[in-house]
């Protein structure tokens, strides 16, 4: 019996301290109020496979390393710009006739230079990252907008390339095969996080920055890694959106980066660093999906989508603090 009690007790314990205890409580929260209004429509194979599995994966890709990001203490406002550089990028890549896959190698290299650059301005010349990222997301923009000036498409065979890879319907057509790279992304980011010793480093970036100096940690290279992945990972994103759509637009991913962020939070992540999850990311992300798509189910007009968005990031910034905090204390 005592055996059972400690159980019991160690399970409520894990339950209770969970970093992603917040979001996971918000997603049901929201599932619940969409079903009382909606019935069960949002969990129909077409909602499912198009707005949550399809667009969401797209965003959840970039929420991960911004999570990772934030926890390092530190922000890229750029996400958005990046992700539509490379979507029209690889565009105009294939265009000029380069296999998609040598695109796809140059776009990401490219991206992953950006974030580099992004780290050492903020990390050598003491820029905050806020400033950097800012500059970077209208520098980059301009540079979407300088590219083209209609919405730029793709040769079929670049497009079927790649739409065999991430394209491929799954388990009857719930879901693309991009879910399940998305999958892989966040286990092995979960893992690099919670179970590695740059994991650690992450999260003394961001919670002390003095004290990882002082116990032999290297901070500034482990943020200098998190830009480049932050960076990398949004080009990704849109290249995956790209070509599952065969075309973009200029204005694509304007204010990702915001409702990143906002994943991020609602997932327990913290604006000052050292304390977030990925699986909190994870979870916010498809949250915010899931509450764009029952707004609309719910013929409520979608200029009101920013509006419950933060209102729902100022309900989870509070359980956050006060409940997830207080519970924490109680148990440590």
């Amino acid at each position: 019996m005592k055996q059972i009690k400690d159980f019991s007790l160690a399970l409520g314990k894990k339950i209770l301290t969970w970093k992603a205890l917040s979001s996971f409580l918000s997603l049901a929260a929201v599932l619940a109020f969409f079903y009382w209004q909606v019935g069960d429509i949002l969990f129909n194979k077409t909602i499912i496979r198009g707005s949550l599995l399809d667009l969401g994966v797209n965003w959840a890709i970039v929420a991960l390393p911004v999570a990772m990001l934030m926890i390092s203490g530190e922000f890229d406002l750029s996400v958005g710009s990046v992700y539509a550089l490379a979507a029209g990028g690889i565009f105009k890549l294939f265009q000029i006739g380069l296999h998609p896959l040598l695109a796809f190698v140059i776009i990401i290299a490219g991206c992953s230079l950006i974030g580099l650059l992004h780290a050492s301005i903020t990390l050598r010349l003491g820029i905050p990252s806020f400033i950097t990222t800012l500059a970077g997301m209208w520098f980059w923009r301009s540079v979407v907008n300088a590219m083209w000036d209609y919405t730029p498409t793709a040769p079929a065979d670049a497009i079927n390339y790649f739409d065999n890879i991430f394209g491929v319907k799954l388990m009857w057509g719930w879901f693309y095969s991009k879910f399940l790279i998305l999958l892989a992304i966040f286990i092995i980011l979960w893992i690099v996080l919670e179970r590695t010793p740059f994991g650690n480093s992450v999260f003394a970036a961001g919670g002390n920055y003095e004290a990882a100096l002082a116990r032999g940690s290297k901070p500034e290279r482990t943020k200098m890694v998190m830009f480049i992945l932050t960076s990398t990972l949004a080009g990704f994103a849109g290249i995956v959106s790209a070509t599952s759509a065969g075309a973009t637009m200029t204005n694509t991913a304007t204010g990702l980066e915001l409702y990143m962020i906002a994943a991020a939070v609602i997932g327990g992540a913290s604006l000052t660093g050292g304390v977030g999850s990925v699986e909190g990311a994870f979870l916010g992300t498809f949250l915010l999906r899931y509450i764009n798509t029952g707004v609309i189910q719910m013929g409520i007009e979608s200029k009101w989508f920013q509006g419950i968005v933060g209102v729902v990031l100022l309900l989870a910034a509070v359980l956050n603090r006060n409940f997830r905090n207080k519970v924490i204390r109680r148990f440590t």
